[in-house]
């Protein structure tokens, strides 16, 4: 059990309906934060997080097999260069979007640091 005074209370309500928790749930969140350092979501974002992050991986296995079979591949002789460029803009992208993956989960530890 822990005990808040009126204004903390409702504070950690606002903070814990914010993240889509509850008061107890928030306080755990933020105990294994402080004392273990693991990240805490709100489930549906875990969920979320969990579900780009497979399908960004998904993707990306794609795109190297077909860069693999490019890279093989020849037409009447050359190359296709304009091709092996445009998926290496795609792997670009989804690179980017793994950064913006893990500066969400850095997000979430900055969340639950002290100020």
């Amino acid at each position: 059990m822990v005990r808040l005074t009126a204004a903390e209370a409702e504070r950690v309500d606002i903070e814990a309906a914010v993240m889509g928790m509850r008061r107890a749930t928030w306080i755990a969140a933020l105990v294994r934060r402080q004392v273990l350092g693991k990240l805490t979501f709100a489930r549906a974002d875990a969920l979320a997080l969990m579900a780009i992050r497979g399908e960004l991986r998904r993707i990306g296995v794609n795109v190297n097999q077909i860069a693999r079979a490019m890279n093989t591949a020849v037409l009447e002789g050359r190359v296709l260069d304009a091709e092996l460029a445009g998926l290496e803009d795609l792997r670009r992208e989804l690179r980017a979007h793994f950064v913006a993956l893990g500066e969400a989960f850095e997000g979430n530890l900055d969340y639950w640091a002290a100020p």
